[in-house]
């Protein structure tokens, strides 16, 4: 991760696609740290901590002034992954919501039948800074072994082509908004009965 926050912090617009959780920049920290804290393999508390606490920092580029530009695409199934349980799903949900009306910010979602991926299997970000000639966008994904970055052109490009076909898939951003608000109400009723 260090390398995409470095870049990041000099970034003027950032697009992503995430097919099974919510982006990092968009987390609350209850849903940052359960997925921290999941599965067989703990990690020792103060590593949680440190991530979590990055992550938080992180996401102030969204409200600073001169905000960064975030457009992400996110899959309809990360909405209903119950990460941390119920109660923080839906604390999630909300915070997608409340993200989703900010002016620097573009939430899609790719609906479980919309027609496909486009054969993208993982999640990637493209990040833009203010003059392409000087500094030309990077790329980045990441998976259980790691993050990398992408700075050969072509593979960039291919990035920028994919996020490109993802987002015309994806629902408006309005209808977006509207599913959003739609899955916090139905995990909120469902949170009320447990």
């Amino acid at each position: 991760m260090r390398p995409l926050v470095s870049f990041e912090e000099d970034a003027t617009a950032l697009n992503s696609y995430e097919p099974v959780l919510v982006p990092g920049l968009l987390q609350t920290e209850e849903y940052a740290r359960a997925i921290h804290t999941a599965g067989r393999h703990k990690v020792a508390p103060e590593f949680v901590d440190k991530w979590v606490a990055a992550r938080m920092q992180r996401q102030r580029r969204l409200t600073a002034p001169n905000p960064l530009e975030l457009h992400v695409v996110v899959a309809e199934a990360a909405l209903s992954l119950q990460v941390g349980g119920q109660e923080v799903l839906v604390g999630q949900l909300r915070r997608l919501v409340e993200a989703s009306q900010a002016p620097n910010i573009t939430i899609q979602v790719l609906a479980a039948d919309s027609c496909g991926s486009g054969g993208i299997a993982g999640n990637f970000t493209v990040l833009h800074f203010a003059d392409a000639k000087i500094d030309p966008p990077l790329g980045y994904f990441d998976g259980p072994l790691g993050g990398h970055m992408v700075s050969d052109e072509g593979g960039v490009v291919t990035l920028m082509n994919m996020f490109d076909d993802l987002r015309h898939m994806a629902l408006s951003e309005a209808d977006s908004a509207e599913m959003l608000v739609a899955v916090l109400e139905q995990q909120h009723r469902e949170d009320i009965h447990v």
